[in-house]
């Protein structure tokens, strides 16, 4: 059994929380945010206020990590240097220089770090992968994407509406768009992500956040296995 933590309960972590239990093979055991009022509604897992305390009681075998943005890699950093695996809320940082630091410091530290670029396992993306692979409709020309959004007023601290800690829609929001181009290009396989990304069982995929999320955990347990 896998042990799991969450660090960040904000307005995403709940979606990933309702992801893990329905992961098979893994135990949500804590999580942790700086305002115990966030956890008040999870008496059964151990809580805490401060991250280096909770790493240094608990036994965590993954961390997710659904923090604001401009903390990403100090806090991902931070767990793979004790050996703990990650699962990163996009983006991995504001920073370009971090990127290089995440992934040596997972290399160096034997263990495994995913972003959380949950779109390549919506169906629906998944159709318009086939459509694109098979050139079904012709070749692919131009492409347009529009996403909308109220202004996220209910962040901690505003840190969402702050561009030094959110970067602003390139970052929190136009960067799922980016994926999906950055994946088309590089050549991926449908059967590949089927196979692997979603379990083998294409015909159970779940058509909400959570059941989207759980395909992502399922995908970090099935590196761990």
């Amino acid at each position: 059994m896998l042990k799991v933590a969450i660090v960040g309960i904000g307005g995403i972590s709940a979606a990933h929380i309702r992801a893990w239990k329905l992961v098979k093979g893994v135990q949500l055991v804590a999580m942790c945010d700086v305002r115990l009022s966030q956890m008040e509604n999870y008496p059964d897992i151990s809580t805490y206020c401060d991250f280096d305390e909770m790493l240094e009681k608990e036994q965590i075998d993954i961390l997710d990590i659904c923090l604001p943005s401009y903390l990403h890699a100090e806090f991902a950093m931070k767990a793979m240097n004790r050996k703990i695996n990650v699962l990163c809320e996009k983006p991995i940082s504001l920073n370009k220089s971090d990127v290089a630091k995440v992934y040596k410091c997972a290399k160096d530290n034997n263990v495994k770090f995913m972003v959380a670029q949950v779109l390549r396992f919506w169906p629906e993306y998944v159709k318009l992968k086939e459509i694109y692979d098979t050139q079904k409709y012709g070749k692919l020309l131009s492409g347009t994407f529009v996403r909308l959004s109220e202004c996220p007023g209910w962040s901690w601290d505003g840190w969402m509406r702050d561009e030094k800690r959110s970067g602003f829609v390139p970052f929190d929001l136009h960067i799922h768009d980016l994926s999906m181009l950055t994946g088309y290009c590089a050549g991926w396989s449908l059967k590949q992500l089927i196979q692997e990304g979603l379990g083998g069982v294409p015909g159970k995929i779940t058509s909400s956040p959570a059941g989207h999320l759980s395909t992502l955990c399922n995908q970090m347990v099935n590196f761990l296995g």
